[in-house]
């Protein structure tokens, strides 16, 4: 299977400053609040090319493999998050879930990139170490939770 990925550059100008913990405890919190969902799901992307309304569904997956890096390696949850939707030359857009130290300099620390139609497999990395790649997003989360320091 031939995978043609973008350039990610991965700097922490292009997020907003919340937490994993902070942003799963809010979503949780709305969990019959679907309008304050949605903007919570719409704040954490920094940049798409699917319509504003899908924001919330590619935010949905990114909550599973969230929760099992934080169960996992209690650190991820003190790192700030951002969602990248991005699209190949060729091929379906994908998404980009990517965590950061926080602060304003906040150093990369890792990503996790998905297809929401399953048709590449998910795609993990871990600083400047090298990518890996996975079948489902339950073992891409935790390859991250378990090589993060």
């Amino acid at each position: 299977m031939a995978m043609a990925f973008t350039i990610l550059l991965m700097t922490n100008g292009d997020h907003m400053a919340i937490t994993v913990n902070k942003f799963l405890q809010d979503w949780k919190e709305a969990q019959k609040n679907e309008d304050k969902r949605r903007s919570l799901a719409e704040d954490i992307w920094y940049d798409w090319f699917c319509s504003g309304s899908a924001l919330y569904n590619r935010t949905k997956k990114f909550i599973r493999p969230l929760t099992i890096m934080v169960r996992r390696n209690p650190k991820v949850g003190e790192l700030e998050l951002s969602g990248k939707n991005c699209c190949p030359i060729k091929g379906s857009l994908y998404d980009v879930l990517r965590l950061f130290d926080p602060g304003e300099d906040g150093k990369f620390r890792a990503y996790i990139s998905f297809d929401g139609r399953q048709e590449m497999p998910v795609q993990a990395a871990i600083e400047d170490q090298s990518e890996a790649i996975f079948m489902t997003s339950k073992d891409a989360a935790r390859f991250v939770a378990d090589n993060l320091k």
